[in-house]
């Protein structure tokens, strides 16, 4: 017989060491569970944050603990999750799609469309999301940018702050988690 406490659950999630670092108690997050096609993310904070690293084949991951702000009726413990964790937000910034901005050491530009002629402009970076890059300066709202053509050939992974676990009840411990998602994920912009 097991004994669950589903007053409080909470989502055990492995976070890459490169990512962990910014991870930190307090942060809100998004939970996407797997099995309930039909629900959108569930709001969630950071309640722990394991001080000590797992290895798996060289990985060096950190289990952190989400609890779920008010999980829907009919999760249930141990099913699959995935998590996103906000390190980061801004509000009220000039973005652009990541994929207009060519980045060449520490030199950012864009090709800015200025009467039909597309000339290229130096601007400097913010925050950078999962697909936005926020513009500190070398643009203004109104600007016309030219987000180049690109031809992709085989594929990339990154690692990011989305992490997959499981759910569980109660509120003690650290479980085990699953592994890590793709994407870098830095943070909304508002």
């Amino acid at each position: 017989m097991t004994l669950s406490n589903l007053s409080t659950l909470e989502v055990v999630t492995a976070f890459p060491e490169a990512d962990a670092v910014k991870v930190k108690v307090g942060q809100p997050a998004n939970v996407t569970l797997d099995a309930l096609t039909n629900s959108s993310a569930v709001a969630g904070t950071v309640t722990a944050v394991s001080p000590v690293s797992t290895v798996v084949s060289n990985v060096v991951t950190y289990d952190d603990t989400v609890t779920l702000t008010a999980p829907p009726s009919d999760v249930e413990s141990g099913m699959s999750a995935t998590v996103a964790v906000t390190v980061a937000s801004v509000a009220n910034v000039l973005e652009l799609p990541s994929s207009a901005i060519t980045t060449v050491g520490r030199l950012s530009t864009v090709q800015l469309d200025k009467k039909g002629k597309q000339t290229s402009q130096t601007v400097t970076t913010g925050l950078v999301g999962d697909t936005t890059t926020q513009i500190t300066s070398g643009l203004s709202a109104g600007d016309v940018v030219v987000e180049p053509s690109v031809t992709v050939t085989g594929t990339t992974a990154g690692t990011g702050t989305t992490g997959t676990g499981t759910t569980r009840s109660g509120v003690t411990g650290f479980g085990g988690g699953g592994g890590f998602g793709g994407g870098a994920g830095l943070g909304g912009f508002g």
